[in-house]
Order: C-alpha cells, then structure tokens, then sequence
C-alpha cells in the first residue's frame, strides 16, 4: 500500500481541504484511489470524509464484475486489469 494524505485549513472562516491518494489493496484486488474533499469545519470531519468515500469507491469497485478482457496489445492501466483510477471529489 502506498498512500499519501494532506489536510489543510483553507479559509478565513476554518474550512479545511482534506485529500488522500493512493495504491491500496481492497478485497484482494489492487486500486488506484484519489479523493479530493473541500469545506470541511474540522480537520477530522475531513478525514472522516476521506475515509468514507475511499471506503464506499473501492466497494464499488471490487464488487463489480469485470466486463472486458485484458488483450495482450492492451495497456493494463487502461484495461482495468493491474488497477482501477477512481476519481471521488466533494465540495460543501
């Protein structure tokens, strides 16, 4: 797992963006996963943001069944097949 977060306050009024990206494995299967979150009230709202979309993308992910096969030509990123992107952005 290769994970990297970042959190920062980002307004006059406190407002925190909360980030964190990364290569994880979730149920046995390696993801990509990028969540950007803005306007949290506190760092920990934030996070706990973070986790639950991370949570709820790689889900998703894995419990999707695969709809194409790997051809030999094809690039794995771009296959689905060594890692799945997922994108998640929030904004308040």
């Amino acid at each position: 797992m290769h994970l990297k977060n970042g959190w920062l306050p980002r307004t006059a009024e406190g407002a925190w963006v909360v980030n964190s990206i990364g290569r994880v494995v979730h149920d046995g299967r390696e993801l990509l996963v990028a969540v950007l979150t803005d306007g949290s009230d506190t760092k920990e709202e934030g996070i706990a943001l973070v986790e639950s979309v991370a949570a709820a993308a790689a889900d998703s992910l894995t419990s999707a069944t695969p709809s194409a096969t790997v051809s030999p030509t094809a690039s794995p990123a771009a296959s689905g097949a060594a890692a799945s992107p997922v994108a998640a952005s929030t904004q308040r």
